[in-house]
């Protein structure tokens, strides 16, 4: 038994088998089957991707099958130099794969604190390098796709990019770790970041580009720029990256200028232009540049209105669905020698909407209060990264509008995980302050990291749901129960966290569900909730309470 089906997992046999096991399982006769040929190993320079391990990897011909197989390759011959060196022989080329053990290449410039922890010493890892050979020679990776009107598409159902890309995840995914280097890229990816960036490769209609492509400040701080689009036949992108406003300007207030908003709008429209050009299989007409026919002139405006929130899933998926003005960001592309350069042609009026807020009805649309709740939530509780989770949509409720649901985990190993909610808090009036103004409202859970799965957000939604439906006005201290018990809970007390406060326009409250027993319910429907919080303060222990309560 080779090592894949030490982490496959055989098809044959229940037997558990560790990688150190595998060194001298495979037969005389199986290795001996093997078609060996004559190649050099693979230039460490030339490769396409190239993984590391915490294990060594010792390879054979039915661990690389293996591979092929889980992965869906279409392979038409498979043969190995006997040295940890195969080639899988496609339709679209030579897959060059090259195992190795020992310490990290020279060449891979990785931090060591950038490895996972459960990385032993270096000289103890395993390497598997991936390139692409045609007519026996290693093809350059930025040069495979050009030019694009002739070039082979990267992403087709066979496309090289779309199979090296199901290889490196059934690698990494398998083995539950790992770190992984792509050409396209200046810096490695851990195994669940590659994960997390190329989901849906298995899916016809996705296109998992968002794997190979970075984005990174130029050397000179001025721009952002994109990697990987060249290897794809598209020019690079860039845009430039303003400066904040000074603290001491008068023209604007500085909280509405900074760089945290400004780079997330900066690479949505990186992103944006980057998923047309790679569904499309085109380059789009830039300012100035004449349209060919009367069908490129309605179809490739030199402006793009870039929504907010444009993510990863709405890039792979090539979801460009129209959006009100309100909602987006004017764009307009520039071709500046070989690169496109997107510039912003106008601001958005997200803070001045939510500053003259209508009272009676929200004339701002969801993705900019979104938006806006996104980053005000980031900057009250500084965290420079708050990775969203998913946009989960309600489902449609006889006579309330649908609310679209972001769940937001704050990754860090020094406190709880938040969950917090981002749509509730659109409308007003669901709650108010003591003072009896209506306020905006926003629900959340504190959990540790490794507790967060899809039970919170099952939480959180059918707690919007009750926020919503119940016709009251809630406040701090208020019991919200479900009808019936969800994960082993029914009923949470609304605990005032933090306020989120855009610089106009009105704060966003964030109130935290405190799950309760059957006795604290108890005490709580004859104490009132504000009194029982005052009583266990400090002795809270929330991540606690969810562990133990929750079935």
């Amino acid at each position: 038994m080779g090592l894949l089906d030490a982490i496959f997992g055989s098809d044959d046999s229940d037997e558990d088998v560790s990688p150190e096991e595998t060194a001298d399982d495979a037969s005389p006769d199986e290795e001996s089957s093997e078609e060996v040929t004559a190649f050099e190993p693979l230039d460490p320079a030339s490769y396409w991707a190239y993984c590391h391990f915490p294990f060594p990897l010792d390879w054979n011909r039915r661990d690389v099958e293996t591979l092929a197989e889980r992965a869906d390759l279409d392979a038409d011959r498979l043969v190995s130099n006997g040295r940890g060196g195969f080639r899988i022989v496609t339709s679209q080329g030579t897959i060059c794969l090259e195992v190795d053990a020992g310490s990290l290449p020279d060449e891979a410039s990785i931090d060591l604190d950038f490895l996972p922890d459960d990385f032993p010493d270096e000289a103890d890892l395993g390497h598997l390098q991936m390139a692409l050979a045609e007519d026996g020679d290693v093809v350059n990776f930025e040069s495979r796709f050009q030019p694009l009107d002739t070039a082979p598409d990267p992403w087709a159902e066979e496309g090289i990019l779309r199979t090296m890309t199901r290889l490196v995840r059934q690698c990494l995914q398998r083995a539950n770790t790992g770190v992984v280097r792509l050409a396209s890229h200046r810096t490695p990816q851990t195994a669940r970041e590659f994960l997390d960036v190329s989901e849906g490769v298995d899916e016809p209609g996705v296109r998992s580009f968002t794997a190979w492509l970075e984005m990174h400040t130029s050397d000179d701080t001025s721009h952002l720029e994109s990697a990987g689009l060249r290897s794809m036949g598209l020019p690079e992108l860039r845009i430039r990256c303003e400066p904040p406003v000074p603290s001491d300007s008068e023209s604007h207030e500085p909280e509405m200028n900074t760089d945290r908003w400004r780079r997330s709008r900066e690479r949505e429209a990186l992103l944006y232009v980057a998923s047309e050009m790679v569904h499309e299989r085109r380059v789009p007409r830039a300012e100035g540049e004449a349209a060919e026919s009367e069908a490129d002139r309605e179809r490739a405006d030199d402006e793009r209105r870039v929504p907010f929130g444009f993510g990863l899933e709405a890039a792979r998926r090539h979801e460009l669905e129209d959006f009100a003005d309100e909602a987006t960001t004017p764009y307009t592309l520039h071709l500046e020698e070989d690169v496109l350069e997107v510039r912003s042609s106008g601001p958005s009026d997200v803070w001045e909407r939510w500053g003259t807020f209508d009272r009676s009805s929200s004339t701002m649309p969801p993705q900019s209060y979104h938006a806006l709740f996104y980053h005000e939530c980031q900057r009250t509780i500084d965290v420079e990264t708050a990775p969203l989770r998913g946009r989960l949509p309600l489902e449609e409720i006889d006579d309330v509008d649908p609310i679209d649901l972001e769940i937001y985990a704050v990754d860090d190993t020094s406190s709880p995980t938040l969950a917090v909610s981002n749509g509730l808090g659109r409308q007003p009036g669901l709650s108010d302050r003591l003072d009896g103004e209506a306020q905006h409202v926003e629900l959340a859970v504190q959990l540790a990291a490794e507790d967060f799965d899809e039970w919170v957000t099952d939480i959180l939604l059918n707690s919007t749901a009750g926020f919503v439906l119940e016709d009251r006005t809630w406040r701090p201290g208020d019991v919200l129960e479900f009808e019936e018990p969800l994960h082993g809970l029914r009923a949470f007390v609304l605990d005032a966290m933090f306020d989120a406060s855009p610089p106009r326009g009105p704060s966003i409250a964030v109130w935290q569900l405190v799950p309760l027993d059957e006795d604290e319910y108890d005490t709580v429907s004859q104490t009132g909730g504000v009194s029982w919080l005052d009583e266990q303060s400090e002795a809270l222990d929330i991540v606690g309470r969810w562990r133990r309560l929750r079935r």
